[in-house]
């Protein structure tokens, strides 16, 4: 994945917002329709959207050296930034799967970006940036990410990404939602 980096004004709130009539939103939001469509009730099941967390998005979009000095340098603001970036993809999945469960519910469940199958919802997913994090600074930024998502999902499943994630390893396990 690759994105044009962007400075950001840390005076003003996040311009990193989901934007429900982008064009790319709608050609994406349109090729899952249609993809509903021809799996119709039962040919076959279609997944559940994917999509990075907020806390990676943002890192892509700020590039993640300055990303992780505005950790520091502005914690506020990227705490905030990356929980309403978190919101904003609870409610665009919310809507997505309100109009994918109009086209396409399949009774055994629910299939995620990752090759396994659950009886009930879900969401997949990470925190690639979290390698580069301390458990403290993890538990300030991460952890606010990933009690959105539980309470919106009811269960998470997570993605360790390297060996030196594993370090989160234990406050992550402690989580009820994971």
């Amino acid at each position: 994945i690759w994105f044009e980096t962007r400075d950001v004004d840390f005076r003003r709130p996040s311009p990193f917002r989901h934007d429900p009539d982008s064009p790319w939103v709608r050609k994406y939001r349109a090729a899952l329709l249609a993809l509903c469509e021809a799996a119709g009730r039962n040919d076959f099941m279609v997944g559940t959207p994917g999509g990075l967390p907020a806390n990676d998005l943002l890192s892509m979009h700020m590039g993640t050296e300055a990303f992780l000095l505005a950790l520091m340098d502005h914690p506020e603001w990227m705490a905030k930034a990356i929980r309403t970036g978190a919101c904003d993809q609870a409610k665009a999945r919310r809507k997505l799967q309100t109009l994918i469960r109009a086209r396409h519910d399949f009774w055994y469940g629910i299939a995620g970006w990752m090759p396994f199958w659950a009886p009930a919802p879900f969401l997949a997913t990470q925190s690639d940036v979290s390698c580069m994090l301390s458990p403290e600074t993890f538990d300030r930024f991460v952890l606010p990410e990933l009690d959105v998502y539980g309470q919106e999902y009811g269960a998470l499943w997570y993605h360790l990404d390297g060996g030196d994630a594993r370090q989160h390893l234990p406050r992550l396990l402690s989580l009820p939602y994971l």
